[in-house]
């Protein structure tokens, strides 16, 4: 037993739950060759991702381009079939098949490329005058002016000899 466990990894590395093969799940030959520049390049390209040769198109290079990896047409898994058997259902993929480069972009709640949308007749003329009316609404019944006090009278403070008391007889 002690040879098995001298002959592996340090034990402090088994039993440890910080080893470095385990902070990650990231597999370096996911990532996309650089840009196909010869013949040669786009054949091994192609068979990469399983591609036909005639079917395989990389992004345009202008540097920012993601190396060899396909440019395919943008799909929303909403717009799939829905009785096809998936491989992986909850995403509607088949194993080992080629997605688009922004494929996370695209789910079934996110954005569809195929959706165009219809304003009917009269819709936009509602855009325009909903937050309108809502302010109007809410500022109904406000008073609209500035409340201003009388001009006080200080006249008769400033007179001699007068008793603001008496009486007229």
């Amino acid at each position: 037993m002690l040879r098995c466990l001298l002959s592996g990894p340090p034990l402090s590395r088994v039993l440890s739950g910080t080893c470095s093969r385990k902070l990650a799940y990231w597999n370096i030959e996911w990532k996309p060759a650089p840009y196909p520049c010869t013949s040669a390049q786009r054949e091994a390209a192609a068979k990469r991702y399983g591609l036909l040769l005639t079917d395989y198109q990389p992004f345009e290079d202008d540097g920012y381009a993601p190396g060899d990896y396909p440019n395919m047409r943008n799909y929303n898994e909403a717009n799939r079939d829905p009785w096809e058997h998936y491989d992986y259902y909850p995403v509607k993929r088949n194993y080992n098949e080629p997605v688009p480069f922004y494929w996370e972009f695209y789910s079934e709640a996110g954005a569809d490329p195929d959706f165009q949308e219809v304003h009917h007749y009269g819709q936009p003329i509602w855009w325009i005058c909903s937050p309108y009316g809502t302010l109007h609404v809410f500022s109904a019944g406000e008073s609209k002016t500035i409340p201003i006090l009388q001009k006080a009278r200080t006249l008769h403070l400033r007179t001699r000899n007068v008793n603001s008391l008496s009486l007229p007889i």
